[in-house]
C-alpha cells in the first residue's frame, strides 16, 4: 500500500492537500452537487450546500482528480463519519490503473433526519495499491466537463429524488390496486352470469320435458 510521501511523489491525486492525508489513505472532497429528479429542477444553479431529506438521493463529484499509472490501483470507500449519519454510497469501489479523472458518488439518506451536504466536505477515503504494471492497459481520461454533463443528465432524467423512486412505486401500486379490483369485479360477475345461464338452461330443459 502506498502512503503519504509516495502518493505525493507519484501525483496520484490532483490537487493534493496535506490536510487530506490520513495514516495510509487520502480523503477526497465534494466539488459539485447534483440533486436528483424534482430536486434537480428546483436547484438548477451551482450549489454550495444541499439538505438531503430522509430516503432522498443526491449525486456528488469530487473536487480532486485521481490519476493512476499502469502499476497502481485505487480503492474508494465512503467516510465512516458519513455512514454513522445514515448515508450510504451506491457506487464506491475499485479505481482501475490508467484512470484519469474525477470520481462521483450517489448518496442515499437512510436516517430519519435531514443531512447537510456541502462543498469541500470529506467524502471518500482512497487506498492506493502498487503492483506489477498492466501490459494491455486501457487508459480512460474523464474530463471535468464530460463528468458534469454525465451527472447532470443522470440526475435530471434518469433518477428519482428518492431511493427506489417512491412516487413511481406509489403510482404503480395504485394501478395494480385498480387492476385487482376490476379483475375481481368482472370475475365475480362472470361467475354470476354463468350461474344464471346454467339455471335458465336447466329450467328450459325441465319445462320442455313436462310438456
Amino acid at each position: 500500500m502506498l502512503v503519504e510521501s509516495q502518493i505525493e511523489d507519484m501525483k496520484l491525486v490532483e490537487p493534493c492537500r496535506k490536510q487530506n492525508f490520513r495514516n495510509s489513505t487520502y480523503d477526497l472532497t465534494i466539488g459539485e452537487i447534483f440533486p436528483m429528479g424534482a430536486d434537480y429542477e428546483e436547484n438548477t444553479g451551482s450549489l454550495s450546500e444541499f439538505w438531503l431529506e430522509p430516503s432522498a438521493m443526491v449525486a456528488v463529484r469530487t473536487m480532486e482528480r485521481v490519476v493512476l499509472p499502469s502499476h497502481v490501483t485505487g480503492l474508494a470507500t465512503l467516510k465512516t463519519s458519513l455512514t454513522h449519519d445514515g448515508l450510504l454510497c451506491l457506487n464506491v469501489g475499485v479505481i482501475d490503473p490508467g484512470y484519469d479523472g474525477h470520481l462521483s458518488a450517489f448518496l442515499v439518506n437512510f436516517s430519519r433526519r435531514s443531512r447537510k451536504i456541502s462543498l469541500n466536505d470529506h467524502l471518500l477515503r482512497v487506498l492506493f495499491f502498487q503492483h506489477n504494471s498492466v501490459l494491455a492497459l486501457e487508459s480512460w481520461k474523464n474530463s471535468k466537463g464530460d463528468y458534469q454533463r454525465f451527472l447532470a443528465n443522470k440526475s435530471e432524467n434518469e433518477f428519482s429524488n428518492t431511493f427506489l423512486d417512491a412516487q413511481g412505486l406509489a403510482e404503480l401500486s395504485k394501478k395494480n390496486a385498480l387492476k385487482v379490483i376490476l379483475d375481481a369485479f368482472f370475475s365475480r360477475w362472470i361467475n354470476v352470469v354463468s350461474t344464471v345461464v346454467a339455471f335458465v338452461s336447466l329450467a328450459v330443459a325441465v319445462l320442455s320435458y313436462l310438456k
